[in-house]
Parts: structure tokens; C-alpha cells; sequence
């Protein structure tokens, strides 16, 4: 990741990991607002897996369905991404770096700086700095788990770099539990900042 020096004296730094929430910073533009929208859905959905694909596109390439991602991902928003028993995809259409956190039931943090924990794996990064995989289209973080612990999971969003705009960024949070969407949530957040978290069990 990259971005932030540029704005004397506002350096981003990131927040997570053991200590439980995230830091909320105001930002230029004041306090973000927190992830909402959808209510969550009372406990974790029963079921299968998502379906994926059988082509041969990699995770985290361009994508129009998901029968051209590779066994194991799907096309989330124009982007093959993998899934498992939970999967939390970010998805935003400004050219900015927002980052997708993650936080296990053992207080681990995933993020673009420790990508693998506790069974889960951040494995699409689509935006550093203010280059992205196509800067025309939406952009898409994606945290997947394979065998998830059971507990609490906490999710937000940092606004890692908005080339100093002052104006919040929107975005969107998909969590799916086991092949069921079990939270979808909209909020906006502005450059350095980071939403409230949302708090899930499985």
C-alpha cells in the first residue's frame, strides 16, 4: 500500500488487531459514517458453499460471470475472487484505496498488511494508492475463510488514500455465511478514516 505522504502531517497509520475496534479518525472531513444498510440476519445460514467457476481466470482478473473464474472463486463485481464457508467483499467505485479489515474470533487482524490468519486469506487487493485493476469499473477487496473458527468476527473500512478529496467515500460490504448472504451494509468514509465496525457471529 501506498499514499498519505503526500498530505503533510496526515500520514495514515493503522489501527485493529488485538486491542478489539478499530480507531475511528475523523479525517479532513469529520467523523465517517459506519457501515448500515441492511439489518444483519439472525445467526449464521445453513447450507453450501457459493458456486464457482470452471474457467480459467485467476483470482483477482476481470471478469463478466462467474463460469469464467477457476474452480474455487466467482466473479464478485467484475472481479474473480475466491470464497469459502464465510466470504467479506468490499466494493466501491471511486478511484481511491479503501482497505477491507477483518478481525477473527482469536483478535487477529487481516488486512493489506497481514493477509493470512486464522484460516482466512485476503486474496483480492484491487486498488494501491489511486491506481486500481480498472480504474473505469468497481473495485473489490475480498477476505474468504475455508474452515472459519467459530466466534465473533469484526469488519470495517479504512480509507487508506483519497488523493486528499475531502468528501466521503461510499462503499458497500458483502458478508456471506455458508453460501447465504448474511449482512450487506452501505456506508461512506473519508481519507484516513475508519467506519464502526460490524460485528458478526458464526
Amino acid at each position: 500500500e501506498t499514499g498519505g505522504a503526500a498530505t503533510a502531517g496526515a500520514a495514515p497509520t493503522e489501527t485493529g488487531g488485538a486491542a478489539g475496534a478499530p480507531v475511528v479518525e475523523g479525517g479532513a472531513a469529520g467523523a465517517p459514517i459506519a457501515a448500515g444498510g441492511a439489518a444483519p440476519m439472525a445467526g449464521a445460514p445453513q447450507g453450501g458453499a457459493e458456486e464457482t467457476g470452471s474457467g480459467d481466470i485467476d483470482v483477482g482478473e476481470i471478469c463478466t460471470t462467474t463460469e469464467e473464474c477457476k474452480p474455487g472463486s466467482l466473479c464478485f463485481e467484475g472481479v474473480c475472487v475466491q470464497t469459502g464457508n464465510i466470504r467479506i467483499s468490499l466494493a466501491w467505485t471511486a478511484v481511491i484505496d479503501l482497505d477491507l479489515h477483518v478481525q477473527t474470533p482469536a483478535g487477529n487482524e487481516i488486512y493489506y498488511n497481514n493477509r493470512v490468519a486464522d484460516g482466512g486469506e485476503l486474496d483480492v487487493d484491487d486498488c494501491v494508492g489511486l491506481s486500481c485493476l480498472d480504474n473505469d469499473g468497481t473495485h473489490v477487496e475480498n477476505i474468504f475463510f475455508e474452515s472459519p473458527a467459530r466466534g465473533e468476527y469484526l469488519v470495517w473500512v479504512r480509507n487508506y488514500n483519497a488523493g486528499a478529496s475531502t468528501e466521503p467515500i461510499p462503499y458497500t460490504i458483502t458478508i456471506m455465511v455458508n453460501g447465504s448472504p448474511q449482512w450487506i451494509g452501505e456506508g461512506a468514509v473519508v481519507e484516513y478514516a475508519s467506519s464502526e465496525p460490524h460485528r458478526f457471529t458464526y
